[in-house]
């Protein structure tokens, strides 16, 4: 709201020779007279500005004073107002203005989100939304401590969070979890298996494993136990950590019609252009039917900003409809296999990233004009699933 405020003050800017300049700000100190924006505009020049009681003085201080190529330009509302001749329909509209703004004040007009690497900001911003924190929210309503605390407690990403509201916008900081961040040995939790296999080796740093090397478990088997019995203390609760690889087998399979729908543009496209103020938006158009069939969306949205400088709660989004048709598209069986062994690869990668891989069997087939691919993959993998164990002091 500073700039709002210096906006309908109003300030003058003093531009002249550096010698000249010189001068006039030594006899500005001396009298108290206070100034800012001290710059260089080149071709020896230097500029700096005054609030209007300021600029009063400083022309009776150097009335009698030789400033070269003395410029003085006035900015802010009235400037702006003198522009346009002073006409009564402009001091309505800036009086409307002015009690727009100052109603606005009581809404969130923007939220900074910092600290984040793994998570984007359209993540954190949805979260909050779900809990009243976003552009246009009523700003005595926000609970900034439960807010945290939820924000937290919602996002398992992150160990931390700060909300603090700076005038009309939120500042969120929050910090993400590390590894030693998530573990917390304090919850008693049991490892089972995920899937069938013969144990090959056994890693643990807590709890009792229940199995041996060469043993073949079944999925949900007991691995590795978080209740211990102790004949010194009884029964204790720990949890259970550590990795239990097997030789497993896993199966996968990609499809890929050989006939198959392509996208072709017509050039034909429609433009909507919506006005979000806060959270309302409004349509600046009458018919939203779109005759299209089959059509792409792109969405715009660009923020306003009042005299280039103060953001405003008020966007304009400009959705633009690209109409296509589909056509029919034949691919060879080397096409087809080709786009089958890039979308094995990639479920593979995602499931077994970090196992040994021992043999791998792959085989095609041909039925009602689609290509299957299959691979058979045998390998060594942990085969753990932390399952928590509820206590009593749980619900």
């Amino acid at each position: 709201m500073g700039k709002i405020y210096e906006y309908l003050r109003g300030s003058y800017t003093v531009t002249a020779r550096a010698e000249s300049v010189c001068r006039a700000l030594n006899v500005l100190m001396k009298n108290n007279v206070p100034f800012y924006g001290v710059k260089a505009e080149g071709g020896g020049l230097v500029g700096f500005c005054l609030e209007p009681d300021a600029f009063r003085k400083y022309v009776a201080l150097t009335a009698e004073m030789t400033i070269e190529d003395e410029r003085v330009t006035r900015r802010g509302l009235f400037a702006f107002a003198s522009g346009y001749k002073m006409r009564i329909g402009f001091f309505i509209g800036a009086v409307l203005c002015a009690a727009l703004l100052a109603a606005s004040s009581f809404f969130v007009w923007d939220i900074n989100v910092s600290g984040q690497t793994g998570l984007s900001e359209k993540e954190i911003l949805k979260t909050l939304e779900g809990y009243g924190l976003y552009i246009g929210a009523y700003i005595p309503n926000i609970d900034t401590m439960r807010l945290e605390n939820e924000l937290v407690i919602d996002t398992e990403e992150l160990s931390y969070a700060s909300i603090n509201l700076r005038g009309t916008v939120a500042e969120v900081v929050v910090r993400e979890r590390k590894e030693k961040d998530v573990e917390n040995i304090s919850l008693p939790s049991n490892l089972v298996a995920n899937c069938d296999g013969q144990i090959e080796s056994i890693e643990v740093r807590g709890g009792m494993p229940t199995v041996k090397k060469g043993q073949i478990v079944k999925k949900g088997q007991l691995l590795v136990s978080g209740v211990i019995d102790s004949q010194a203390v009884g029964y204790r609760l720990v949890r259970a950590r550590g990795e239990i690889y097997a030789r497993i087998s896993r199966s996968f399979t990609a499809e890929v019609p050989l006939v198959r729908e392509k996208k072709s543009r017509t050039g034909e496209k429609k433009t909507r252009v919506t006005i979000r103020f806060f959270a309302k938006k409004i349509n600046l158009f009458s018919n939203n039917d779109i005759s299209f069939e089959k059509y792409d969306t792109i969405e715009e949205e660009k923020r306003l900003c009042l005299f280039d400088r103060v953001e405003l709660p008020v966007f304009i989004i400009k959705t633009t409809y690209s109409e296509y048709v589909t056509e029919t598209e034949k691919i060879s069986e080397e096409q087809a296999l080709s786009i089958a062994e890039k979308e094995l690869a990639g479920q593979t990668e995602k499931t077994l990233s970090e196992a040994q891989i021992l043999a791998r069997e792959e085989r095609t087939e041909i039925n009602d004009g689609i290509l299957t691919l299959y691979a058979d993959i045998d390998c060594i993998a942990d085969i753990t699933s932390e399952i928590f164990i509820k206590t009593d002091g749980e619900k």
